[in-house]
């Protein structure tokens, strides 16, 4: 059995921690791939600014119970 003092400890544990560091470092460097990219993006639609809001915007929901509801808000609004 070996018996190590506390600065073996501390050498064999400081140069176990620097084998295991210096492993990260033999990674082989790797290069990312170039792409190519446009100049201008092309795929954007351009910007319409928005028109007014119909006045009975809700119809265009298709739904019965919004109408009934906008048209008991317009009975006790």
């Amino acid at each position: 059995m070996f018996i190590f003092s506390t600065s073996q400890k501390n050498r064999i544990a400081l140069l176990l921690s620097a084998m295991l560091l210096g492993a990260c470092s033999l990674q082989p460097k790797t290069s990312l791939p170039t792409v190519a990219l446009p100049q201008t993006w092309e795929n954007a639609p351009a910007q319409q600014p928005y028109g007014k809001t119909p006045k009975q915007w809700w119809q265009n929901f298709n739904q019965p119970k919004l109408n009934d509801l906008r048209a008991l808000l317009e009975i006790h609004g």
